[in-house]
């Protein structure tokens, strides 16, 4: 029986995997187990009183978002296939010092940063750019290298669009001051609105998740419409619509549901 092209790997695929390996994701014993469990609890936790307080600036909120997860990224996954598995490296910890600096400066002086909007200074320049090689590193190692290759064709374009040959792709070009401060120094780049999306709806749903399968609650919802709808004809169905609708009278969301 031949296999249909649509279940065979691209060999794209098959090269990005050949090149970078898949993602390894360490598996942490002892102190830095019950560390990084604690951190990831502990934001979530601050997560969800930030937005049920609703006095949480949003500043904070993003800066504090980007802050947890790259920090978590660079615990749990390891920068190269020859890194320990089981606990992080030196470099990594430098990487979260550097991660703390570049957004805990972004938290504390947003404020003065919105004032100056347009006019960034060698304070900002420096953080924000080791906050854009910090974003590109975590999401080389938790994704590929694709997603922060693309990243930097676009910041290339920004910066050099006034030697590019044409009418079309050219442009008068932007400044790197310019363009650091706009992806740093604002809440128009890295803590744009995908940063406010991730906080304010998709952080909330993956925790709920997660809180649904540790006690059951997500179990139930699939077992008992199939209880209710099995004898019937039709009735997986009947079951997935009596489920999503069961989830979607928490979710109040018609996206988050489907």
């Amino acid at each position: 029986m031949s296999t249909s092209s649509s279940a065979r790997p691209s060999r794209f695929l098959q090269l990005l995997e050949e090149a970078e390996g898949t993602r390894a994701i360490r598996e942490f014993k002892g102190f830095w187990k019950h560390a990084y469990k604690l951190l990831a609890a502990t934001y979530s936790l601050l997560l969800i009183l930030a937005v049920l307080a609703d006095d949480v600036g949003a500043s904070t909120q993003r800066g504090g978002f980007l802050l947890a997860i790259l920090t978590l990224v660079f615990l749990r996954y390891p920068a190269t296939r020859a890194a320990p598995r089981d606990r992080p490296s030196a470099m990594d910890l430098v990487l979260i010092a550097v991660t703390v600096l570049a957004f805990g400066n972004f938290i504390v002086d947003y404020e003065n940063m919105a004032w100056r909007a347009g006019t960034a200074t060698t304070r900002d320049l420096v953080f924000g750019t080791f906050a854009i090689a910090l974003v590109l590193e975590a999401c080389r190692r938790a994704m590929s290298v694709v997603l922060p290759l693309l990243a930097l064709l676009m910041l290339a374009y920004a910066l050099l669009g006034q030697v590019l040959p044409g009418g079309v792709l050219a442009h008068q070009g932007f400044g790197y001051s310019q363009v650091i401060g706009d992806s740093y120094a604002s809440t128009n780049g890295i803590f744009g609105f995908v940063a406010y999306v991730f906080i304010a709806y998709v952080m909330l749903f993956i925790i709920m998740g997660a809180l649904f399968e540790q006690f059951g609650a997500g179990r139930f919802f699939i077992d008992l419409p199939v209880a209710l709808t099995a004898r019937y004809r039709g009735g997986p169905a009947k079951a997935a619509v009596v489920a999503s609708g069961m989830f979607g009278m928490i979710s109040g969301s018609a996206v988050a549901n489907t």
